[in-house]
């Protein structure tokens, strides 16, 4: 998510290569819009994955899959449409704020 939603940026900055480039290099005459669609749809289906496994007996204690599904949760909320991690002054700054500084009290 990271390198779809940082794309643009970091090719003006002229870094690394990024899975959106490697996409559109491996599937021929495909746009930067469809290799982003292509790359959203197989998150989706990752989503559908982990959500599935932490639903049947497994022999992984459920603390440690919970800490995993929290750490990509917060990684896909970083990165949802934009870099929200690079630039926290748009709404990541707000999640942060309401999750740490003010949760919700039950």
């Amino acid at each position: 998510m990271d390198d779809i939603a940082g794309h643009k940026q970091e090719k003006k900055r002229g870094q690394a290569i990024s899975v959106v480039e490697c996409y559109m290099k491996e599937h021929g005459d495909i746009s930067e819009e469809e290799a982003k669609k292509e790359l959203y749809a197989r998150i989706l289906e990752a989503w559908k994955d982990m959500n599935e496994e932490c639903l049947r007996p497994h022999p992984t204690p459920m603390t440690l899959l919970t800490r995993i599904l929290n750490l990509t949760k917060m990684v896909h909320v970083a990165y949802e449409d934009i870099d929200n991690y690079t630039h926290p002054e748009t709404k990541f700054k707000e999640y942060i704020r309401c999750t740490i500084a003010e949760p919700l009290v039950m």
